[in-house]
């Protein structure tokens, strides 16, 4: 999922490719509603994300799918996630956490083949460490907790506060000036999450 987004905004706008990857969750949230209100609420979540992210048409076929490949796995971690999150504990995500450093440790040694990265090798681990911990098992841990207490449906429009904290902390720690389409936007995700709570 992670690779697949990362490929997709080596070729694509940011915002272009945070609205493709979203429309992941979107596809749950809007096959778990068991009501229109859900249902409106996913596209609210929809219209909102792609309000904040700026996105625009591309040409760029390849980060498109790319992008849509990443919403793909997006969907299928949220389906399944749900299930892993009945363990216990989180020894599940432990063992899929080693499976997928196996799988793409090749790519690490691929990675640092050239002459000039192992003279370097400190802070390539140092940082792959740091992006791993960052980017997988504090929010993924963190999302197992999460999944214990709401359902898919809710669990996918809460994934929409994504991009609107981005653009919040844009606003409020970088000093960026958000348009009127992205404050619109931010409302659309503050109504869809509103509208989606379960009762």
């Amino acid at each position: 999922m992670n690779i697949f987004f990362y490929l997709a905004i080596s070729i694509l706008p940011l915002g272009s490719a945070v609205a493709i990857e979203f429309l992941g969750p979107t596809a749950v949230a809007a096959f778990y509603a068991r009501s229109l209100k859900g249902a409106l609420a996913a596209l609210l979540a929809l219209a909102g994300v792609l309000l904040v992210s700026g996105a625009r048409f591309s040409q760029e076929v390849a980060g498109v799918v790319f992008a849509l490949l990443a919403a793909f796995f997006w969907a299928g971690y949220i389906f399944f996630g749900k299930a892993v999150s009945n363990d216990r504990d989180i020894s599940s995500l432990a063992v899929a956490f080693a499976a997928g450093a196996l799988i793409t440790s090749p790519a690490l040694a691929f990675g640092v083949g050239h002459e000039a990265a192992w003279g370097h090798i400190g802070e390539i681990l140092f940082f792959g460490l740091g992006l791993g911990l960052l980017s997988n098992v504090i929010p993924y841990s963190a999302d197992q907790f999460i999944f214990r207490r709401v359902g898919e449906a809710y669990f996918a429009l809460l994934l929409a506060m994504l991009p609107v904290a981005a653009a919040l902390i844009g606003f409020f720690v970088l000093g960026q000036k958000l348009s009127f389409e992205e404050c619109v936007g931010v409302l659309c995700v503050v109504a869809a999450i509103a509208l989606g709570k379960p009762s």
